[in-house]
């Protein structure tokens, strides 16, 4: 899937990422805000570069076309008798441009290729400093250094660094920034009539000179590593699926970071952290799109950071700092443990995380009430611009959810107890329809009052297969726009369309709702759901699903790519439209598909070892389908379809 876009670039910006690497930029060439630039972890190096030929720069003037398909971007600038392609892309620790310069006319002609590079080191929580530069000029290259962050810069043909050196103050979307700007890297070249040159830049940033000077030797041509998915893919008679699937798929191969730390940071361009929450709810979204080694890796993060209470941290920052308040971390933890090992079966990563497991499950029972649900004193749902301390349902639905993850963990491990979990779970599963579904409580405030207020989180029960979407039928249709669902009814008057957990909508959730629908057999209203998030992928972020959309507005809000929305989307592909499940455990395919007349879907599918071609389609009220492996290996395949 590529993007072109030609003159109407309409605010709209893109993302390359590479391991610890992450660079934003709009689609007309400009940086315009201080997320804009290049980031190694959760600092960034880059506030901004811009090429120079000769007299005139390249810029939003003469900008003709972008081309991006979420590894590579191009920007073809026209100029009296040049095209200029810029190329940019990440290659592991570098960020890597190329200048093709084109000569359209019958004259030979001399150009010089000026460039000015702003550096701004700073942490992701600063903003204007006075912090100080050093610039160091080696024999094939330049290093800058400050407060023991360095940038190294390389070209082929070499340049060099002319001028004087500066300090800028600037305001990108409103912010007082400060940046260095260490004079004009130049660079000479003649072009002959009819021909081109190509000049080849690199930046790396880094934390010693001894690593820049590692990674910049040798040559800087080289070309870009194009984003192809192989083992993994959704191919069907149906382009708006098959782009679903392979932006979810991208975005979530973005935001995972596999260099010092592992996991996924919850969203471009500022949540440039691990949090807990997010995490585990994409696991299934991960697990689905083949990322088990990540999957495992993002579980290991946490267990790693244990705490002596049994807490795991709900945030993690790049610089090792974590935050242990979170009251759904553990419960959504247990839930993701379950699904990495039904997906995977590895039980050798279970037993040797046994002694912490035991840890876990204390800690969520030292935290139960005399009624036995989970007591939040902390303010600290997903929902964590409000107080909604006391027992929240969405809060209770994941723990009791995480109940029968328990049992299920336990019985890997060969203990008996695990009977006992089972038998709590539906024990608690009828408390929380008793306390919270039938009356439609929101929530039980600490001195046990009753909230009916409606908000979107009576979806977690559903979600989890505790109650029936028809039980909360009426909940759904009171808070749902074209879009999805609103965070708050419109009727309610606390309603604020344009606030966080007010009356905003979230994409995640709708996709959440939409693949509810599908299991449920509403195709068309699943499908329109999915059809309307899916038009947000390109509206202010190229090949992105973003974080929340103003019910009333209809505009992007928060940040521009987020994790769980793309984990949901394929949730929505796999276990929504073909009812797709994995069970590694007992080497058992489900499916359940729902597809329309005349629908055909491939799914080529990677498994631990293995990888599976499933084919699916719809003739009338017949279906057919069949799944092969690989390797020649044999499934118990359960087909059971819907209409």
């Amino acid at each position: 899937m590529k993007v072109t876009l030609q003159k109407d670039f309409s605010g709209k910006s893109y993302f390359l990422h590479s391991k610890d690497l992450m660079f934003h930029r709009y689609a007309d060439s400009g940086f315009k805000t201080k997320w804009c630039g290049l980031w190694k972890k959760n600092r960034k190096f880059v506030e901004y570069f811009a090429f120079k030929i000769n007299d005139e720069w390249l810029s939003t003037e003469n900008i003709v076309q972008l081309d991006y398909d979420s590894s590579v971007a191009i920007h073809t600038y026209e100029m009296d008798n040049l095209t200029i392609r810029e190329k940019i892309w990440l290659d592991n620790n570098k960020l890597k441009i190329e200048l093709e310069i084109n000569n359209n006319s019958l004259e030979d002609v001399d150009l010089m290729i000026s460039m000015e590079l702003a550096l701004n080191f700073r942490s992701r929580e600063e903003n204007w400093h006075e912090r100080k530069y050093h610039v160091v000029r080696e024999r094939d290259m330049v290093i800058f250094e400050s407060n023991g962050f360095y940038l190294g810069l390389k070209s082929f043909p070499e340049g060099v660094l002319v001028g004087y050196e500066k300090y800028k103050d600037h305001f990108p979307s409103g912010e007082k920034q400060r940046c260095f700007i260490p004079g004009i890297y130049e660079i000479k070249r003649r072009v002959f009539s009819k021909k081109k040159t190509n000049i080849y830049i690199e930046l790396v940033p880094g934390i010693s000179s001894v690593e820049i000077k590692k990674l910049l030797s040798g040559s800087a041509v080289s070309e870009p590593k194009i984003y192809y998915p192989s083992e993994e893919f959704f191919e069907s008679n149906d382009q708006l699926l098959n782009n679903v699937f392979m932006v979810a798929k991208r975005n979530l191969s973005m935001l995972y970071y596999s260099n010092s730390m592992n996991g996924l940071v919850a969203g471009y361009p500022w949540f440039l952290q691990m949090w807990a929450r997010d995490s585990f709810l994409s696991m299934n979204g991960m697990l689905h799109a083949g990322m088990f080694e990540g999957a495992k890796n993002t579980l290991i993060e946490y267990l790693n950071r244990i705490n002596d209470k049994g807490e795991l941290p709900h945030l993690i920052e790049f610089d090792g700092r974590v935050l242990y308040d979170g009251i759904d971390t553990e419960p959504l933890f247990l839930i993701a443990l379950e699904e990495y090992v039904k997906f995977t079966s590895d039980l050798r990563f279970l037993f040797s995380v046994k002694n912490k497991l035991n840890e876990i499950v204390n800690r969520i029972l030292s935290i139960r009430d005399d009624d036995g649900f989970i007591v939040d004193k902390n303010k600290y749902t997903w929902m964590d611009t409000l107080d909604r301390t006391g027992k929240p349902i969405e809060l209770e639905s994941m723990f009791i959810r995480s109940l029968k993850s328990i049992a299920f963990i336990l019985k890997q491990l060969e203990d008996p107890m695990y009977q006992d979990y089972l038998v709590e779970h539906k024990n608690m599963e009828s408390k929380l329809i008793n306390s919270f579904i039938l009356n439609r409580v929101d929530r039980i405030t600490l001195d046990g009052k009753k909230e009916t207020t409606k908000r979107v989180n009576f979806i977690f029960p559903v979600y989890y297969n505790q109650v029936s979407y028809i039980e909360l039928k009426d909940v759904f249709d009171e808070l749902e726009f074209k879009y999805g669902l609103t965070t708050v009814s419109r009727e309610e008057p606390i309603y604020s369309h344009n606030k966080y957990h007010e009356g905003m909508s979230w994409v995640w959730i709708n996709m959440m709702y939409s693949e509810i629908l599908f299991r449920n057999s509403r195709f068309n209203h699943a499908y329109n759901i999915l059809e309307n998030n899916a038009m947000l992928m390109n509206k202010k972020s190229l090949m992105s699903f973003p974080e929340c959309i103003d019910p009333e507005t209809n505009e992007i809000s928060g940040a521009l790519m987020q994790a769980w929305s793309s984990a949901f989307a394929i949730e929505t592909l796999d276990k929504g439209i073909l009812g797709l499940d994995v069970d590694m455990m007992n080497k058992t395919i489900h499916l359940s598909p729902i597809l329309r007349e005349g629908m055909f879907i491939r799914r080529v599918k990677k498994l631990p070892g293995d990888q599976l071609e499933i084919v699916v389609d719809r003739n009338k009220n017949k279906y057919r389908f069949s799944v092969k492996s690989r390797n020649g290996e044999k499934y118990k395949v359960v087909f059971m379809p819907r209409f």
